[in-house]
């Protein structure tokens, strides 16, 4: 299974690229960072098959199939979070000391920046402002 991690302000590669470093063991072969004017976001995959990564809409995919995956997009200037209904594809976030939006596939990634972790729930979304759950078994 691929990975994703990302921070909600430009200027970020950096910690980008040190989060996906944590996240190396689910794929080596696809790595890619790209910042847009107000978030920086990353992905590893083990091939190009398990990642969906669209530059121009800025949307990164740990799993190739949306039923089963955890995403990250920026679509008008603001970056939305989604994870799969049953929680299949893992997904946390915390806040920076800055109080920067933060989120990645595995905690161990997010560890650097912040020490106050949550799960993301299953079935919910971030809009930007906040967190909506649309499904709940």
């Amino acid at each position: 299974m691929a990975g994703i991690a990302g921070i909600a302000r430009a200027g970020c590669t950096a910690e980008v690229n040190r989060m996906l470093d944590k996240l190396a063991h689910r794929g080596r072969a696809v790595r890619v960072v790209f910042e847009t004017p107000h978030t920086t976001l990353g992905a590893v995959a083990p091939t190009i098959r398990n990642i969906a990564v669209l530059r121009d809409k800025q949307l990164v995919q740990d799993h190739a199939e949306p039923a089963r995956c955890a995403s990250a997009q920026v679509a008008d200037g603001r970056l939305t979070l989604w994870r799969d209904p049953l929680g299949v594809a893992p997904l946390y976030y915390g806040y920076t000391a800055e109080g920067t939006l933060c989120f990645a596939s595995e905690v161990k990634a997010l560890l650097d920046l912040t020490h106050t972790l949550h799960e993301f729930p299953p079935g919910a979304d971030y809009n930007g402002d906040r967190i909506t759950q649309h499904f709940d078994l």
